[in-house]
């Protein structure tokens, strides 16, 4: 399985950063902060690795 870790750092940091100016601002709170920055890790690492092993799977053909 190969994930582009050009994309997780990207969106790594765009979370990452969203997360600390909504604390910074008071308009999310420390815990909706981690998960926001949780639930963008697991969606760049467990995504990718779901769609590809969809793809892979051999297609059935489709009775006509």
């Amino acid at each position: 399985m190969i994930i582009d870790i050009r994309a997780a750092l990207t969106t790594g940091g765009a979370l990452v950063t969203a997360a600390q100016i909504g604390q910074s601002t008071g308009t999310i709170s420390p815990a909706t902060a981690a998960a926001l920055v949780l639930a963008g890790v697991l969606s760049v690492g467990l995504f990718p690795g779901t769609a590809l092993t969809v793809l892979a799977r051999p297609s059935r053909e489709v009775p006509r």
